[in-house]
């Protein structure tokens, strides 16, 4: 792919993305998602690959993928097969507005795991549903949010749900996660905005996960 330097920029594009997976499906490839809830005069969006955290050396994986400029949530979907086992690699999406704007999101990680039969499906992670990180922490915003929904809570079709308090116990921010139709790890991001739209005070903030009768709470600094 085409080598630039990438910066985070918080320019705000008229894009919002409501969750970022990268996920090992066998022992060569990766499968890289994004959920939008909204756009609007986008052109598209650009997955950014390194082998390194650092955005600098990160190039375009993919060819443009034309954005959907709906009002309503949009799935996309990318496959990596130019991977190797027991590596890791970073991912990031880049959206690029008509204007050619371009702002880059936070990265996603995976480390390749080998196996002995190389078409052996990817075993299945003993991880239960709930919270699985707050990062970074302390952040200033945004912060990303990632949580785990096992089989069991997909079967059953429970509906996930995050909740941010602060340390008097108010909730601040309420984001429905709807039901998920795949098992995994999900990764949502919070720009620490309180329900009215205005920039929440530092200070700790408690991030509570539900879906169905699970339940987890994660503490987090908000920094000035």
């Amino acid at each position: 792919g085409e080598l630039k330097h990438y910066e985070q920029m918080s320019e705000n594009l008229p894009v919002q993305f409501s969750s970022f997976t990268a996920m090992q499906t066998s022992v060569n490839s990766v499968e890289i998602g994004w959920v939008t809830q909204t756009e609007n005069d986008m052109r598209g969006f650009y997955v950014l690959k390194s082998e390194t955290e650092d955005l600098a050396s990160a190039s375009r994986f993919s060819d443009l993928i034309p954005a959907s400029n709906t009002v309503s949530a949009h799935e996309y979907v990318c496959e990596d097969k130019e991977v190797e086992p027991n590596k890791r690699y970073w991912y990031w999406i880049e959206a690029l507005s008509m204007s050619d704007n371009s702002t880059v999101t936070a990265s996603q990680s995976v480390v390749l795991r080998e196996f002995e039969d190389p078409e052996e499906e990817v075993p299945e992670f003993a991880l239960e549903t709930g919270l699985a990180d707050v990062y970074p922490n302390p952040f200033n915003p945004p912060v990303n949010i990632s949580f785990f929904m096992d089989e069991e809570s997909v079967e059953q079709n429970e509906k996930a749900e995050i909740m941010i308090y602060n340390v008097k116990g108010q909730e601040v921010h309420r984001r429905d996660l709807g039901i998920k139709s795949a098992s995994g790890m999900y990764t949502i991001s919070w720009n620490g905005n309180d329900k009215e739209g205005k920039e929440c005070g530092s200070g700790i903030y408690f991030v509570k996960f539900t879906a169905g009768e699970h339940s987890s709470f994660k503490k987090s600094i908000k920094l000035k």
